[in-house]
């Protein structure tokens, strides 16, 4: 999650050494073709969060209108990113970036799982031009991660539980002088479903000393996390433009991350004459790829494990356990009784029943315990085991249809004191007694 969210602030080396022009040129020809190549990495402390992604922005002759796409590969995450810009009018431009991440949900959840969590996302803004060197702009995003079964097992299901969520924002672009340009977002986040509502602000910055460039970005998300970017670029010439940055973040991952980017322009540069459609529409993927990068933080926190209880007393009532325990030995599904497959320490060292305890009882109803190696541990009373019903008797239930004469039987001891039938000529032979 890293990456998404920095990307922004490292963009604005792609317009160092056009400052000038972007500020100062008022008279912008946006009909002629540009395009704009970018190829970004990202190294993190989170072994998840390795990105590579590409980007390509074109806006063509004789159209007022700009189309991109972004694809980024990662650990754990997959994106697909499309957007288009649009001139309106002489000052008025408008903008839509819609986003698909795919995220492993063993990566995200630290689940065993081979399920993925999706999020549709789309970022909009209506830019009004108020003179050469400032804008105001009006941003409506939203977002959607539909709940997702991860693990369905007769003893547990867990789901992801997923998050909605809109975002409006206004926003103001300027260049305080030529070479400085100050970018700042406030809105406010409405979570529709298991999600947070506040506030959503983005500020960055970037500073031009000739062909070097310094910028920064800082931002915060009541959904998607906070975090803050330094980076420092450098123009080889007028189609070539490199960068580096660092920063931390905290989302649905989090820690620290460091970057490079590769910026490749042909055609009229993509930043020149105000604003052109290219670079409006890059920042504006840059913007929807920082700050709505995949999973919502909060869906994350909301994800929860239902559990389903198993197992049923000789009167059907369920048991609050996972593993089989004496008077817990019916399948609640069927009411059968349980077999030894069942016990938690069943092949435990991969050699099936013979894992588990055994004990023999003679005639008297005294019992010997051995380990799964054939040692002796103890002696004990057929009372002292759980299920005694009297006599040399043990079961569960007060018909007697489900009690046990132990007298001379073997029977496996489980984890949990249950015991099993190892009386290979009875009929319940493998079946718990108690």
């Amino acid at each position: 999650m890293k990456l998404r969210k920095l990307a922004l602030a490292a963009s604005a080396a792609w317009l160092t050494g056009t400052f000038a022009a972007s500020a100062q040129d008022t008279h912008s020809d946006d009909k002629r073709k540009s395009v704009r190549i970018t190829i970004d990495g990202q190294v993190s402390n989170d072994e998840f969060q390795q990105r590579l992604s590409a980007r390509i922005v074109a806006a063509f002759a004789d159209l007022p209108i700009a189309f991109g796409a972004t694809a980024e590969k990662g650990n754990g995450l997959e994106r697909l990113m499309l957007g288009s810009a649009a001139n309106l009018s002489e000052a008025l431009g408008f903008s839509i970036t819609g986003q698909f991440v795919r995220e492993d949900a063993d990566n995200v959840f630290g689940l065993a799982t081979d399920q993925n969590v999706d999020t549709w996302s789309i970022a909009s803004s209506l830019d009004l031009r108020l003179n050469g060197s400032s804008k105001i702009s009006l941003g409506v995003d939203g977002w959607n991660s539909p709940s997702v079964l991860l693990a369905d097992t007769p003893i547990f299901q867990t789901r992801f539980d997923g998050a909605s969520g809109t975002r409006i924002s206004a926003g103001l672009e300027t260049y305080l002088d030529p070479t400085l340009r100050v970018d700042a977002k406030l809105g406010y986040e409405l979570a529709v479903e298991n999600g947070d509502d506040g506030i959503f602000a983005k500020i960055d910055f970037s500073k031009a000393f000739g062909k070097l460039s310094v910028e920064g970005s800082a931002w915060t998300s009541p959904n998607f996390g906070d975090g803050g970017q330094i980076g420092l670029g450098y123009r080889f010439d007028s189609d070539l433009i490199a960068s580096v940055y660092a920063g931390y973040r905290d989302g649905a991952t989090e820690g620290a991350y460091a970057g490079a980017r590769l910026s490749m322009e042909f055609g009229p540069s993509t930043s020149e004459a105000n604003g052109a459609l290219a670079d409006r529409l890059d920042r504006q993927m840059q913007h929807a790829q920082l700050t709505m990068p995949g999973v919502p933080k909060t869906a994350r926190i909301s994800t929860v494990t239902k559990v389903t209880f198993p197992f049923v007393t000789a009167y059907g009532d369920v048991c609050q356990s996972v593993e089989a325990t004496p008077g817990c030995t019916f399948f609640g599904a069927d009411g059968t009784r349980i077999t030894v497959a069942e016990d938690p320490d069943y092949n435990k060292f991969g050699n099936g029943a013979d894992d588990l305890w055994y004990v023999r009882f003679d005639i008297s109803g005294r019992g010997a315990v051995y380990n799964q190696l054939g040692q002796l541990q103890r002696l004990q009373d057929v009372s002292a085991f759980s299920g005694y019903m009297g006599g040399t008797t043990i079961g569960v239930g007060n018909t007697g249809f489900y009690w046990e004469n132990v007298v001379n039987g073997t029977y496996w001891l489980g984890k949990n004191s249950v015991l099993y039938s190892a009386n290979m000529s009875g009929s319940n032979f493998g079946q718990a007694i108690n």
